[in-house]
């Protein structure tokens, strides 16, 4: 607070921003006693070192803010607006394993581009409006905004790293082109100029028009743009919008100083206008603060972009209130939260350092892992512990525990855990011991020759053995309509995407372990479950099969079969145009309606469901080596039997990769310790890389 003006300061362009409250400058005088010449010289400059604290504050904002609420959605879509920024919203929750793949590259993308963007996250389990008023029906979905307005041409869904980066870079001179204004000036200059019969009051209704579009006293923003262009095509030539200025007047307002009665007592936040101030005289050369009114300085300090709060809207802003001051300038302490929130911790794991390979050809690593779930990252513990720095090449969050919402209860040693807190105690495992790490997709491999070679994110990896665990990915069932309503109904992982269906029925296709658990998963948020089976008995284990035939809201067609998906095409997506939609009660999804056959009678039927999870097994992730290694009709490596050796020596398959038996996370983890016990032998032999092997690992000798 400000002791003798009674207000506070911050920048314009920062709401949002919960300032410490070393950032106040509190009162330096006993309550009834006047001020001394000192004292009160001293306050003033206090007060004027405000605007400095607060620059320094604001620095450490968090890059990435929180959507809790429809309210929150509308004031960053203002922000947006206002600043010029353009708005990245993803869409996630925090039991999808790809939405933890992309979760730190976002982070990264939001620190680079927090001069041109807005970033922010929606989790769909908690804020289901915001969910449901854009239709997402899978998740990661990111949505671009400019200007306040939804870019369904860039809008996507999946852990691409590239995708986000490209778009970013389209939404970001979609925003350049768009954050101007056509002043009625200037308007006026052109027409006079093009269509001088046109009269003052034609041109008028142009520019108020412009502005009803653009929802704004001005003419602004990509209503501008478009205006612009739609005069190039008529008369061969345009105005060329001017740039706007974050927070400053127009340069024609600038020009033509202050309106009249347009002066402000408060100022508010979430208002994308600025009121100009009362006009006040320039100051003169060798003024100082002391020369100032309250009232000349507020209007100085808005008129150079600052916006000025009262001592109370100041006051709930920095301790998280929402007084009246705060919600009468719609200001609450409690929106825009930082991403770091205390409740937040799990959402994005603490990864590894990232090790980067060195430029030259000439090093090789002893072994190279390649994929990153159970499997190989027990080969990495194996692997370190035996000195041989282990390179794990995978995305940053890998493996089929990814996809696991329940709790992994089949694991000896954990009771309490889910699949992607297993899978981040195997990375933290795997590092402490010395494994190295490179997050990413491997493009190609060669093993014609030894060294063996490897290419990631446009490096190549010379290795003296590899262990192959790139794992398995989930069946679909190839019938009319999948591929259509895949992301629209259709799915692969009800932890991911389940709980956007919430109060609406659901289906799930299998007869497994996967599928018992997608079920129960489903029935905490479902109206309802069917189970498909094309058996009339479930291949699940007994625990799990005697959970769902007990689960009131599950329900069981047995012997049948999925023929087709049916639903609208194309969705019902918001339009460009559109910051708002109403929300009509089951249009969150495009899939509709299942259509099954019965086995044995042939009789088909309709389901209605909003929700289809196809839940049917994996097939092995075997592309990349596919023409270097012997694999077997259905697709999966072929290891010499006892060993987990492949047909090339020195490399190695452990983990679903190589298992078409047992597919547990015991078994891969099991199987990943063979593999770095086989490759250890391996090169032991024929005395590979064992020279540089001459003391135990760092992270060994300090546990000894």
């Amino acid at each position: 607070s400000m002791a003798s003006t009674g207000f506070s300061l911050t920048f314009l362009g920062l709401p949002g921003v919960l300032f410490p409250r070393f950032c106040s400058c509190a009162p330096l005088i006993a309550p009834g006693r006047a001020p001394t010449q000192l004292e009160a010289e001293t306050m003033r400059g206090l007060r004027a070192l405000v605007v400095l604290c607060v620059a320094l504050c604001a620095s450490a904002a968090s890059s990435v803010r929180k959507i809790k609420s429809n309210r929150d959605m509308e004031k960053a879509l203002e922000l947006s607006k206002r600043s010029g920024k353009f708005l990245v919203v993803d869409f996630y929750t925090d039991a999808c394993g790809p939405c933890r793949m992309i979760a730190p590259a976002y982070k990264a993308l939001a620190e680079e581009m927090r001069d041109a963007a807005i970033f922010a996250k929606v989790d769909t389990r908690y804020n289901g409006e915001t969910a449901s008023r854009y239709q997402i029906r899978s998740t990661p979905t990111f949505m671009f905004f400019v200007d306040g307005k939804a870019q369904p041409s860039f809008q996507f869904s999946g852990a691409g790293e590239q995708q986000l980066r490209h778009y970013a870079q389209l939404a970001q001179k979609e925003a350049q082109k768009v954050f101007v204004e056509l002043s009625r000036d200037l308007l006026g200059r052109f027409y006079a100029k093009y269509d001088p019969e046109k009269s003052e009051e034609a041109v008028d209704k142009v520019f108020e028009k412009c502005a009803a579009r653009a929802k704004s006293d001005k003419c602004e923003g990509s209503t501008a743009a478009e205006l612009a262009k739609k005069l190039a095509d008529k008369y061969g030539k345009g105005p060329r919008p001017e740039k706007k200025v974050p927070g400053q007047a127009s340069k024609e307002e600038s020009r033509a100083g202050p309106r009249e009665g347009n002066g402000s007592k408060g100022s508010s936040r979430g208002s994308s206008r600025r009121n100009s101030a009362p006009k006040t005289a320039e100051p003169a050369t060798g003024m100082t603060l002391a020369d100032f009114s309250a009232e000349a300085l507020r209007g100085e300090l808005e008129k150079r972009g600052f916006l000025v709060m009262t001592e109370g809207e100041a006051s709930a802003l920095m301790t998280g209130g929402g007084g009246e001051d705060a919600r009468a300038s719609g200001i609450e302490g409690d929106d825009f939260d930082e991403e770091d929130d205390e409740d937040d911790e799990d959402e994005e794991m603490e990864l590894p350092d990232e090790w980067l390979p060195p430029a030259t050809l000439d090093h090789s690593e002893k072994v190279v892992i390649v994929g990153a779930g159970p499997a190989g990252l027990s080969a990495a513990v194996y692997a370190a512990r035996a000195g041989l720095e282990p390179l794990v090449i995978a995305p940053p969050v890998g493996g089929q525990l990814q996809g696991k919402g329940v709790n992994v209860e089949n694991y000896p040693g954990v009771l309490s855990q889910t699949g992607p807190e297993l899978v981040a105690d195997m990375q933290k495992h795997a590092d402490l011991y010395g494994a190295k790490f490179l997050y990413g997709l491997v493009d190609d491999v060669d093993f014609d020759e030894h060294p063996f070679t490897i290419s990631a994110r446009n490096h190549t990896i010379r290795a003296q053995a590899v262990i192959l665990s790139t794992g398995a990915d989930a069946k679909w069932l190839n019938v009319a309509g999948e591929e259509q309503f895949r992301g629209g109904g259709v799915s692969s992982c009800a932890t991911c995407d389940g709980y956007l269906f919430r109060n609406k029925p659901a289906v799930v296709i299998g007869g497994g372990d996967a599928a018992m658990e997608d079920a129960l998963v489903l029935a905490r948020t479902s109206s309802s479950v069917t189970i498909l089976h094309r058996r009339d008995q479930f291949r699940a284990s007994k625990i799990l099969a005697d959970r769902v035939l007990e689960h009131p809201k599950i329900n069981i067609r047995w012997n049948t079969t999925v023929k087709a998906f049916d639903g609208e095409a194309p969705c019902n997506a918001p339009v460009v145009e559109e910051t708002v939609r109403p929300v009509e009660p089951g249009d969150a999804s495009c899939l509709k309606k299942v259509l099954v056959q019965s086995i044995h009678s042939g009789e088909e039927d309709v389901l209605q469901a909003a929700a289809a999870f196809v839940a049917i097994g994996h097939k092995p992730n075997t592309h990349i080596v596919k023409g270097e290694l012997e694999v077997d009709a259905a697709g999966y490596v072929v290891t010499r039997p006892g060993t987990t050796a492949t047909s090339v020596p020195g490399v190695f398959a452990a983990g679903d990769v190589a298992d078409k038996l047992y597919r547990q996370a015991i078994t891969s983890a099991g199987s990943g310790a063979q593999a770095a016990l086989d490759a250890e032998r391996w090169l032991s032999e024929r005395g590979l890389g064992i020279s540089d092997i001459t003391e135990p690992a760092p992270a060994i000798r300090d546990e000894l």
